[in-house]
């Protein structure tokens, strides 16, 4: 079917070369994220930044440490030859301030791709403190899930040095199930959710599910238009928490038919299980990201100029993250 007839060429010429730039932005970032890894590595940030980690580890543990029972736990985790009983708190701490910092590093893009272009091109309408607002709320939940991984990855990598990753796998595939399944909940954090009161739109949904053989007792509507002008349909949550989300932007600017259009495709999602068989593709990936760790942290100590220790070094994540992204 010929494009020309739905769109302009004019229309055609601008969509492509708003597209050209998307893909500059995208290769611009993966450029990004090649010289951090290198310039980390090669000038030694990355054991400066451990350094840091346990100065600040230190002062918390002897500040507090010894009068908290919860952190006796983390410490026999963490630490099994009790030689660096405040060693736990490098481990929470390294993922998270290294993510803050590419974050910061990639910032003026990150601002410019979503923000200003949204804006130039007429499809947010977001304030910038709202901007602001959601990516500090981005970068802590960022951090809560980076200190997580790491103190689980570090305390089980010296606790069981043979095992640690198959225990770990099976904790990241419960972690995505549970993520997955609180995504509505995550979300509240940045919009509002309201079940779609009876009316021709929501008949329109409860029809196409039903062609669909789709029961799902929440639909809801979300407030997209407080940031954008997106139409959007689509399915959230996990088992109990599974609903039909419709952003606002649809409800009040389409029409019941082009809502079960919209609609429609989503259910095909649900249909040929591609949630399901995208959960097995992140689990599987996560297979193999803690296997790549394994390898990295049993040859990466052995390279002289890195710096690294040889028991399961938090400063090894740059190392990581480099390997991933020429993966």
């Amino acid at each position: 079917m010929d494009p020309l007839s739905f769109f302009s060429h004019q229309e055609q010429v601008v969509w492509a070369s708003q597209a050209e730039l998307n893909s500059n932005l995208h290769l611009t970032t993966l450029g990004m994220k090649l010289l951090f890894g290198l310039v980390v590595l090669g000038a030694g940030v990355h054991v400066a930044l451990r350094h840091g980690c346990e100065k600040l580890g230190f002062r918390i543990y002897g500040s507090a440490g010894r009068s908290i029972k919860a952190f006796r736990v983390l410490e026999r985790l963490s630490d099994p030859g009790g030689r660096e009983p405040s060693r736990w708190i490098t481990d929470l701490l390294y993922p998270i301030f290294l993510m803050m910092l590419w974050s910061i590093v990639v910032l003026p893009i990150s601002y410019f791709g979503s923000f200003v272009l949204g804006h130039e091109r007429g499809l947010l309408t977001m304030s910038a403190g709202l901007w602001w607002s959601d990516w500090t709320k981005g970068m802590l939940m960022g951090a809560v899930f980076s200190g997580f991984l790491g103190l689980g990855l570090f305390g089980l990598a010296r606790r069981l040095p043979r095992t640690w990753w198959v225990l770990l796998w099976v904790a990241v595939v419960g972690m995505l199930l549970v993520w997955s399944m609180l995504s509505p909940y995550r979300a509240k954090m940045f919009n509002e959710f309201k079940e779609l009161p009876p009316g021709p739109a929501r008949s329109a949904v409860e029809t196409v599910m039903e062609k669909a053989g789709i029961n799902l007792s929440h639909i809801q509507v979300i407030n997209t238009s407080k940031r954008s002008r997106h139409a959007a349909a689509f399915v959230m949550g996990t088992g109990p928490s599974r609903r039909v989300v419709l952003g606002d932007n649809l409800v009040r600017n389409f029409n019941p038919r082009e809502i079960m259009v919209a609609l429609g495709h989503e259910l095909g999602h649900e249909r040929e299980k591609h949630q399901d068989r995208g959960w097995m593709t992140m689990s599987l990936a996560a297979l193999v990201f803690l296997v790549l760790v394994r390898l990295i942290l049993l040859w990466a100590p052995k390279v002289r100029g890195l710096g690294l220790r040889p028991d399961a070094d938090p400063a090894v994540l740059p190392l990581v993250f480099l390997a991933l992204l020429l993966l």
